[in-house]
């Protein structure tokens, strides 16, 4: 079915279309941004094509891994044990 198909397509192209956002984010001095997709494959899809584009400076990078273990620290159970 057609609209199956342009679902499946829909994350085609969507790479120049984050950068872009990205850079116009920058320069409004609007970073970080969190932005949300409702759809698992959608987000997978999106991760992998804006892998090789470096977001976070050094710093940035060492102050997020920390502050994810510390969270994940508090985690209990189930929770604790993320894939």
């Amino acid at each position: 079915d057609n609209n199956q198909q342009q679902r499946r397509n829909a994350h085609v192209g969507t790479r120049p279309q984050f950068l872009r956002l990205i850079k116009s984010l920058e320069k409004r001095d609007m970073l970080p941004s969190i932005f949300f997709c409702f759809s698992k494959k959608r987000c997978d899809s999106t991760c992998e094509s804006l892998k090789s584009h470096n977001l976070t400076s050094a710093s940035e990078k060492f102050k997020i891994n920390k502050f994810f273990k510390e969270v994940c620290s508090r985690l209990n159970g189930n929770d604790a044990r993320l894939p």
